[in-house]
């Protein structure tokens, strides 16, 4: 509070820019947090890929307007998708750059992440850039794609004493099946397009445990899942899949 004469002024203090997360795709499983989130804004920074024809496309938009949120607040920003990250890199900071500029004129921010900030979210690296300019960042949760996927083949994650591995690499996962999955336990293979060919040959070898794979998942006529190996083998792993390896409970009722 700052004072002059006989008046003082109460000091307000500056908004935090919120980090919302979307979930996997479908707009009915965005929470009411993040909906209301999305309301309270007055600019909302959605991320941006162009796709094999060079068109620019925004999941995230798609999303946060199926739900009935203005389209005036949109801002999309443009985020490469190459394996070297410095033109990525450069995208976040540019985008940390007029996030700044906006927030310093009042304005209320969010920020729009599909699935969960907290896991494998890109656009973490914004909110690493904002807070390195000094800048405060909130996050709001989201229901990440492997538990719409868990519900969506009717099978739970984690079960007993079993145990729950989130891997993104070939070796991460061989690592963790030679040691033998409990009953109850399950591991998600995140990122499967970048080993396609190392988790088709564990596939097709004897004894491979059971598996649940999905690709755009929550996205409507392009969502598939299926728990055949065979058709698993014969499709060509799109940049939205993943996969649950499980060895299946078995409780006391059913030994």
């Amino acid at each position: 509070m700052s004072c002059l004469g006989n008046y003082c002024i109460k000091q307000m203090k500056p908004s935090p820019i919120i980090f919302v997360s979307l979930g996997p795709g479908n707009p009915e499983l965005m929470t009411l947090g993040c909906y209301h989130q999305l309301q309270q804004a007055d600019v909302i920074f959605c991320p941006s890929t162009a796709n094999k024809e060079g068109e620019f496309t925004s999941k995230a938009a798609e999303i946060i307007t199926a739900v009935g949120i203005e389209t005036e607040k949109l801002y999309k920003f443009h985020v490469p998708m190459q394996r070297k990250r410095e033109a990525a890199l450069a995208a976040y900071k540019e985008c940390a750059d007029e996030i700044a500029a906006m927030h310093k004129k009042g304005l209320k921010i969010t920020v729009a992440v599909e699935g969960d900030i907290s896991i494998y979210a890109s656009t973490q690296t914004i909110a690493e850039y904002l807070e390195d300019a000094g800048l405060t960042v909130e996050m709001t949760a989201g229901i990440p794609s492997f538990i719409a996927a868990a519900a969506a083949m009717t099978h739970p994650l984690v079960m007993g004493t079993g145990s729950l591995i989130v891997a993104t690499d070939i070796e991460q996962i061989r690592h963790n099946i030679e040691r033998g999955l409990q009953h109850g336990s399950s591991i998600v293979c995140m990122k499967i397009k970048s080993y396609e060919n190392e988790i088709k040959e564990y596939l097709s070898a004897p004894g491979s445990y059971e598996c649940f794979y999905y690709e755009f998942l929550g996205m409507g006529d392009k969502e598939f899942t299926t728990s055949d190996k065979s058709e698993i083998m014969a499709r060509s792993f799109p940049y939205f899949s993943s996969m649950i390896i499980y060895n299946p409970y078995q409780s006391e009722h059913n030994r």
